[in-house]
């Protein structure tokens, strides 16, 4: 405890410090140390619920990019069906026409063209 001239006496000898003095300055460093408690506590708590929150955004963001890597999956996969259709069915059209133009048929038909074109 620093010494105040309001505790020494006129030769400077120290006088003894009331213990109201005492205890009115405890309670006041304990009142200060409890008021930063409370704010340390209450800074505390918001940020635990800043994690909390943070946390359940966080496994959102999870399952979002879960179910769009599924959807993309289903797409391509949808897509690739598409394009083996479509290429089956332009394959089934040139065999259709190539088995056409590989048959009597056809040269009876070009045959009769011909002979139409010369007359």
């Amino acid at each position: 405890w620093a010494q105040s001239d309001q505790f020494t006496d006129s030769t400077n000898k120290p006088i003894p410090i009331p213990i109201e003095h005492i205890c009115d300055s405890i309670k006041e460093v304990f009142s200060k140390y409890n008021l930063d408690r409370m704010k340390w506590m209450k800074e505390k708590e918001e940020l635990m619920n800043r994690i909390t929150l943070l946390e359940k955004e966080n496994i959102q963001h999870k399952n979002l990019e879960l179910h769009l890597a599924e959807k993309i999956k289903m797409l391509e996969y949808a897509l690739r069906q598409e394009r083996t259709k479509k290429f089956s069915e332009t394959e089934n059209k040139q065999e259709t026409i190539s088995n056409f133009t590989n048959s009597s048929q056809f040269n009876d038909y070009t045959f009769s063209i011909q002979q139409q074109g010369q007359t």
